[in-house]
């Protein structure tokens, strides 16, 4: 590369996703042309088992991740055009498709998320979150993903999500986890459950814990253990 090369965007895309090379095309020639103050570009998610189910386009967080347009049919033409109408602004764009321009970011992602720094990244730099069909990549369903070490760091995400992100009681923060631990706990999936309670009193544990377990070598040999109790 030459030394007077000067980046102005950035697509995040997560390394199990897939696109076609146009949603690239659509996506540059949105950014060069926008004139709206931190734009931003989100591509909608489908599902790579069953490729025209969208997953989500766009997302917002109250607490926990809401996906929009969840569920929707891209071979019926009424879903394509729900797809389109913008009920519901995005408060960020996940990773498997997310493109911005780089001197709109302010605030770096929190560098001990594997789960949820999309979510936190999005919501504080405040991006106006462009979606549109035509702009895509497939990715694996989540639930093939699922697992005591995922549900870890979902709850882990959530909490402190909700305490960066969110003006609300400890109440409503409490709630959510609750509901999250149920559903893990009434699908007799007693490892994630376990995982959950752990990343409760991680959370607890305040700043100090995350430099402490920045490789977090022995929670994952902690979870690992719950597989086989």
């Amino acid at each position: 590369l030459k030394d007077d090369i000067t980046f102005t965007h950035c697509l995040f895309m997560d390394d199990d996703a897939s696109c076609e090379v146009e949603s690239i095309r659509r996506t540059l020639a949105l950014l060069e042309y926008s004139i709206t103050p931190k734009f931003s570009v989100a591509g909608a998610l489908l599902r790579e088992l069953e490729p025209y189910r969208l997953h989500e386009k766009g997302a917002t967080f109250d607490g926990a991740c809401r996906p929009l347009k969840h569920g929707l049919d891209m071979r019926d033409v009424n879903h394509l055009l729900l797809a389109e109408i913008v009920d519901v602004e995005p408060h960020y764009g996940a990773w498997w498709f997310f493109a911005f321009a780089i001197k709109d970011v302010q605030n770096y992602p929190f560098p001990f998320f594997v789960r949820g720094d999309d979510c936190q990244f999005g919501s504080l730099n405040h991006f106006s979150v462009c979606t549109m069909n035509g702009i895509s990549s497939w990715g694996d369903d989540f639930a093939l993903k699922s697992g005591a070490m995922t549900m870890y760091l979902d709850a882990r995400h959530h909490l402190l999500n909700s305490m960066f992100l969110l003006e609300t009681g400890f109440g409503v923060i409490i709630s959510t986890m609750i509901k999250l631990f149920l559903g893990q706990l009434f699908s007799y999936n007693y490892a994630s459950a376990h995982s959950m309670s752990l990343a409760f009193a991680h959370i607890m544990k305040g700043p100090k814990f995350w430099v402490d377990n920045i490789d977090m070598s022995k929670i994952r040999e902690e979870i690992s253990s719950y597989a086989s109790s």
